[in-house]
């Protein structure tokens, strides 16, 4: 490389910054982005996404981003005292998009979600599709990797939406609690289960859960599907 290469090359570094810029100004307060989304914006080299990375991290030390996770920044909302955390439904989106993830409320929330229970939880918790290694500044938020939840993903196939969302909530419900809490919300998980799937549904339901999770399997068989 000679000189003249090697003077080019040096005057095109803050034009990466500058567009690093231009794209974060851009930007929707509180909506995440990730380098990746910048790189492929601008057709960066490896090279330039490295210039690129750096820059949004004085960015970040500047206090112009916030950073989510490694690679992973937003624009924070600021209130009169300080900046605003960033909304637990944007996170959710980061790892649904970034990871090709199943993301669903894991815990006290799912159980709420149901109407079994009126308890919230302090921290948002979701159980996750696939593992994810991604360390999140806001430690209001947590993710689990389930392994059993791909499984009943592939294995509770339905068109219905709505119905899938609340097949999840189910899922989810039932490995919070499991065999030994099952018990104290029987009578409404049963109402739960019988109002929102037809038979169908609720076979597939059944059909699709871990072994892991025989005892819920028997719990439903004897307890919930109607009888003709």
């Amino acid at each position: 490389m000679n000189i003249k290469t090697v003077a080019s090359k040096v005057s095109e570094t803050p034009k990466i910054s500058e567009l690093v810029k231009h794209y974060v100004n851009h930007l929707h307060l509180g909506k995440p982005f990730t380098l990746e989304q910048v790189a492929s914006k601008y057709s960066l080299s490896n090279a330039d996404r490295q210039v690129a990375s750096k820059a949004l991290q004085r960015m970040a030390t500047d206090k112009k981003v916030a950073r989510l996770a490694n690679g992973t920044y937003y624009r924070p909302k600021v209130s009169r005292f300080g900046p605003l955390p960033l909304e637990t439904s944007e996170i959710v989106k980061v790892v649904t998009k970034t990871k090709k993830a199943t993301v669903v409320p894991a815990g006290a929330a799912a159980v709420n979600q149901l109407g079994l229970d009126t308890q919230l939880p302090m921290v948002s918790s979701y159980y996750v599709s696939v593992r994810t290694r991604a360390q999140l500044t806001q430690k209001s938020v947590k993710f689990e990797y389930k392994e059993t939840l791909q499984h009943f993903i592939n294995n509770f196939t339905v068109a219905d939406k709505e119905v899938k969302h609340t097949a999840l909530l189910m899922w989810s419900a039932l490995t919070y609690l499991d065999k030994s809490a099952t018990s104290l919300y029987a009578n409404k998980l049963i109402h739960k289960f019988q109002q929102e799937f037809d038979l169908a549904s609720q076979a597939k339901f059944i059909s699709a859960l871990p072994p892991s999770m025989n005892w819920a399997k028997e719990f439903f068989q004897t307890k919930a599907i109607h009888k003709d």
